[in-house]
């Protein structure tokens, strides 16, 4: 049955099967952060890392994105059944490192000498070795002790082996106990997922519909139906997927554009109670009971990028390659060699509260002084896809600035460093300067002008649920409902034109808004104008 909307609503595949497709990677904040930090353990070699949730909150998507973005200069071995015993475990390992496997006869001493005739050899290399087991909960309290054994296998600067635990909420507990109190102390990186919440839910399901329709996507979700969809399903994205699978069946039978609230409840109720069975009393609203059972069955966590899009190819610059930028990634004296960017960043991430983005090695790795090459820089090491970030150089306004909360990043006048720049908190007319050691100037608007290189300065943000990309009259979709719908809220579109195609009137009511924001009105809907109605609330347009 699934196949019958495909044609329908100009979709190229199923945009909510349960089969792991890395594609469909949804690059969200806390998934992002749980990347960026097993990054950084392995790059840093701490040792022991541990990454727990509960059943369908990610795990499995955290694995398989985190084996994607590692180098030939990793060795990885992934231990799927920890049910062994201590020889079988060793052997596993190994085997799947890719090493000839030891006759029978071999003692537990030999596989342990042997693992580390080769965790030698790789260090020699200067490669990394990692260990990834998966539901880590079913490990025995002696083959935890096991591999804290094997942890201890090191050289005078660092460990040889880097393990990485994967496992349900239990694994915690286990690891609690005062038996492996050892353990727990060596780890260094915890992280821990956690179902969905509703702005995250909303961004999961158009991009997996954007992705699916590869941008020409003609059909969406009303605000109710999010809402309902994050309702039913807990925030967990096997039940999403579920639930939005049979929505869109129903939707085509009704012939509906525009999923409603009604078409999501109604469609929900044969996955969640198909069998029969009925809700017991004393659980919430969410329903969590029900879900349960979907929750345990399901097998991957699906995986969602987002797509190319579609539109007119002048909106966006073309990204280029990292040949044509100075990005160099030979290590952290590369960037030492010019300019302040891993300060300034840190800095600027702490202030933003994107801090932990800190932690990811590349964007410590930027050479660059000047606030253009940076923006291209982050662009090459593609942070929108990476971390769900979009760059945007926008006019300093201290109007906008206030109702925003806009902190930029600016090139001094005359100088080979970057600041940070924003409106000073108690007077008028007045902006902050700030320095990578925390120095601070404060300039009236006059004297701006001569201690910063230009009128705009460079920005990160997180974009609005379904604002995936640019866009501009022509295009059609899920993306261009969400910008109707924007409008329309603000009170600049009228709601009957609220139809999914980049007509003449969304175009007026875009230029309109721009011109309320004191920017070039271009009509587009570009990632400086994308900033500002991420930023500021749409009462306080004007």
């Amino acid at each position: 049955m699934t196949g019958v909307y495909l044609e329908r609503f100009r979709l190229r595949e199923e945009p909510f099967r349960l089969t792991p497709d890395p594609k469909y990677l949804y690059r969200g904040e806390q998934y992002e952060r749980a990347l960026a930090e097993l990054r950084y353990g392995i790059d840093q070699r701490k040792g022991f890392m541990v990454l727990t949730g509960e059943v369908g909150t990610g795990k499995t998507t955290i694995c398989r994105a985190l084996l994607d973005s590692l180098g030939p200069d990793t060795k990885t071995a992934l231990v799927l059944n920890p049910t062994l015993s201590t020889e079988e475990l060793l052997r596993s390992i190994i085997q799947d490192f890719g090493l000839t496997v030891l006759p029978e006869s071999a003692s537990k001493k030999d596989l342990v000498d042997y693992l580390n005739g080769f965790l030698l050899r790789v260090a020699l290399d200067e490669e990394t070795a990692l260990l990834i087991v998966d539901e880590a909960q079913n490990l025995s309290p002696e083959l935890l002790e096991e591999l804290r054994m094997l942890s201890n296998l090191e050289t005078e600067r660092e460990k040889l082996l880097q393990i990485l635990l994967i496992g349900q909420p239990e694994l915690a507990d286990k690891l609690a106990s005062r038996k492996l109190r050892q353990l727990k102390q060596r780890v260094s990186v915890w992280t821990h997922l956690v179902p969905m919440k509703l702005p995250d839910t909303s961004a999961y399901i158009l991009r997996r519909l954007t992705v699916a329709s590869r941008g020409s996507l003609m059909v969406s979700f009303t605000n109710g139906a999010f809402r309902k969809l994050q309702a039913l399903s807990g925030g967990f994205p096997r039940t999403i997927n579920l639930i939005c699978d049979r929505t869109l069946i129903a939707a085509f039978a009704k012939d509906e554009d525009r999923v409603s609230m009604t078409t999501v409840r109604n469609a929900s109720r044969e996955v969640l109670f198909g069998s029969g069975r009925k809700r017991s009393p004393g659980w919430d609203f969410s329903w969590s009971s029900a879900l349960l059972p979907v929750v345990l069955i399901t097998a991957f966590l699906p995986l969602i990028i987002s797509s190319p899009g579609g539109g007119k190819p002048v909106v966006e610059p073309v990204v280029p390659t990292r040949e044509e930028v100075d990005v160099h990634l030979s290590g952290k004296a590369a960037a030492a060699e010019e300019g302040n960017v891993p300060e300034i960043l840190s800095r600027y991430f702490a202030m933003t509260g994107f801090e932990y983005l800190g932690k990811e090695a590349l964007l410590w790795r930027i050479r660059s002084v000047k606030v253009s090459d940076l923006e291209l820089a982050l662009r090459v090491l593609d942070i929108d896809r990476q971390y769900g970030l979009k760059t945007a150089v926008i006019p300093i306004s201290e109007s906008l600035w206030r109702k925003a909360g806009t902190v930029g990043i600016v090139k001094r006048a005359g100088q080979d460093r970057l600041s940070l720049i924003l409106p000073a908190e108690s007077s008028e007319g007045f902006w902050r300067l700030v320095s990578t050691g925390g120095e601070e100037n404060t300039l009236h608007i006059d004297e701006l002008a001569e201690s910063i290189q230009g009128k705009s300065a460079l920005v990160l943000y997180r974009s609005l649920a379904g604002f995936d990309r640019s866009l501009a009259r022509g295009d059609a979709g899920a993306s261009v409902y969400a910008l109707q719908d924007y409008l329309s809220g603000a009170g600049i579109l009228g709601s009957r034109s609220v139809d999914g195609i980049f007509g003449s009137k969304t175009e007026r009511a875009l230029v309109r808004l721009q011109e309320m924001l004191g920017i070039e009105p271009t009509g587009i809907l570009d990632n400086r104008t994308g900033y500002f109605m991420a930023n500021i609330n749409r009462g306080e347009w004007g």
